[in-house]
């Protein structure tokens, strides 16, 4: 059984074993993507030790509409800021997988995480990706 992350919450370690050893839980994002130092600048904005997830995506939002700002220039419009939006790729904020855009592409990450909760081994989490 796949599950979206946002819906798995801790009560899925309750299942019984046999349940857990076929449950799947999707990802966009795991705390591995995540550099110390940006978590340690985030935090200090968010004034919490730990923040949300809610948090870390609202804060490259806006790296990403300031990212996108700079590139467009003064001349700044509809068109040069979707332009310049349009050719990032690989943009790495250091929270999330690095951020791509392009003509056909406005997903900004394709792919997900697929984490394996198997209590006999450790927690497995296998990238997924779409390139479309």
């Amino acid at each position: 059984m796949l599950l979206p992350g946002a819906l798995a919450g801790t009560s899925v370690l309750q299942a019984p074993p046999d349940f857990r050893q076929r449950l799947l839980i999707g990802y966009p994002t795991l705390p591995r993507d995540r550099a110390p130092g940006k978590i340690a600048e985030l935090a200090v904005l968010a004034g919490t030790q730990s923040p949300e997830h809610s948090e870390v995506v609202t804060y490259v939002m806006a790296r990403l509409f300031e990212e996108g700002l700079r590139r467009a220039g003064r001349r700044l419009g509809r068109d040069s800021f979707m332009s310049a939006l349009k050719n990032l790729n690989g943009y790495d904020t250091g929270l999330l997988p690095p951020i791509s855009f392009g003509d056909r592409r406005w997903l900004g990450v394709a792919g997900a995480y697929v984490v394996s909760l198997d209590p006999a081994s450790p927690t497995q989490a296998t990238g997924v990706e779409d390139d479309n």
